[in-house]
């Protein structure tokens, strides 16, 4: 178990109740439906304060904002500078206890006494990629299907002050993607993925996590050279950290596997499951 509690950043998961979280970044508290999230809000009026609150069904709901929206509300790790956004699928554009994942890949990477090229998977509006530019890295490839994403990722990396940094944006499936690497000849040292349960390539294609697992590992056994470590975080139902250490053991046999159940810490001592973590270092 990893229990994020001591962030560097201006995030805070301020409380719980069944069905919804509360947090706040910057001065703005916003409430979100989260499955995993239990109990009875401590906090008292939290819901006469907030920025926003998401209603509906995710995906097919929407934020209700209180007030005028905000297009400078950033959050930040560190030197990590991150545009926040309301979606239409509740998400804000951050994944905060990736924290974790980040300050790991941070301290490899300027430990390691190399040159290190990096290769962040399913990418998404790019914290991993600019953490890893700002750790050092000789390269980064960062893959994510959605062009929207990809200009988000940008504007993260301006806000960064990495978009002097070698990053390469690639809109592209990642299966697709890999197989042309290994065609290709080119190697990593370090992978970041964060595979989602479900997704579609820009031409369509079909992502299962459960069918397409294994394929994804397998594949990335395949541009690692002279590894120093893989990340991996998966947000799906059932996919538990004995199920992973036993799929990344299969795949990385050289490697020393860590997984763990991922768990945020409110500021009222109630913590919130984010789902399963690993690592393996070489």
């Amino acid at each position: 178990m990893k229990i994020i509690k001591n962030r560097n950043s201006n995030y805070q998961l301020i409380d719980l109740e069944d069905g919804y979280k509360f947090e706040q970044i910057g001065n703005k508290v916003i409430k979100r439906p989260d499955a995993n999230a239990k109990g009875v809000i401590t906090k008292k009026n939290l819901n006469d304060d907030l920025y926003a609150e998401y209603v509906g069904e995710p995906g097919k709901g929407e934020f209700i904002v209180n007030g005028e929206i905000d297009d400078d509300w950033i959050m930040n790790h560190l030197d990590l500078n991150l545009k926040v956004k309301l979606t239409s699928y509740k998400h804000i554009g951050v994944f905060p206890e990736q924290e974790l994942h980040w300050d790991y890949v941070t301290d490899k990477i300027k430990h390691a006494d190399r040159d290190i090229k990096v290769l962040n998977l399913f990418a998404y509006t790019g914290a991993a990629s600019i953490n890893a530019a700002q750790a050092g890295a000789s390269e980064v490839v960062h893959v994510e299907a959605l062009k929207q994403l990809n200009t988000w990722a940008k504007e993260n990396s301006e806000l960064s002050n990495t978009s002097d940094k070698n990053i390469r944006y690639m809109q592209d499936d990642v299966l697709t993607f890999l197989k042309r690497e290994i065609k290709r000849g080119n190697k990593y040292q370090v992978i970041i993925m964060d595979p989602p349960s479900f997704g579609r390539g820009p031409n369509k294609q079909i992502w299962k996590f459960e069918d397409n697992i294994d394929e994804l590992l397998n594949l990335c056994s395949q541009v690692l050279e002279n590894p120093l470590a893989v990340v991996i975080s998966t947000y799906t139902n059932g996919y538990n950290k004995q199920k992973l250490k036993s799929r990344l053991e299969k795949f990385f046999p050289a490697g020393s596997v860590d997984t763990y159940n991922m768990f945020l810490e409110s500021s009222t001592k109630k913590t919130l499951y984010c789902g399963t973590g690993g690592v393996i270092d070489f």
